[in-house]
């Protein structure tokens, strides 16, 4: 089952993930069974031609065909306010998993979104 926790929107992840405390949470989606996931995906991005508001608004229609991605396990939707930079850390049930979507149509479609040079991810066996 997939649940929303808003319980931690506004929030940041710098304790829990080493991320930088100027990112901030603003959405959260994870599956019951999220914490046997295998493999972490960071990725960071400053979108062109759209604001972190609206961006907050049109990231809730593509999360509605993440969450049905092979491997999906959870995803903190992250933001900075101040630079309009983007984050999301993404909990994956294997390293493949994790891989195949770091080459994904939906990746693809978010970096040809994003200011050049601004996309970078990691990926973390855990």
């Amino acid at each position: 089952m997939i649940h929303f926790d808003k319980s931690i929107i506004g929030t940041d992840l710098s304790k829990k993930y080493g991320i930088d405390p100027r990112f901030k949470v603003f959405r959260y989606v994870y599956r019951d069974d999220w914490k046997e996931a295998k493999a972490r995906f960071v990725v960071h991005f400053q979108l062109k031609n759209m604001s972190a508001t609206a961006n907050k608004r049109f990231s809730a229609i593509p999360m509605m065909f993440l969450i049905h991605f092979r491997g999906f396990m959870a995803k903190y939707w992250l933001c900075d306010k101040e630079t309009g930079e983007c984050m999301g850390v993404y909990h994956w049930r294997t390293l493949k998993d994790a891989k195949r979507y770091s080459k994904s149509i939906a990746m693809c479609f978010m970096s040809k979104r994003s200011v050049k040079g601004s996309v970078w991810c990691k990926i973390t066996k855990l």
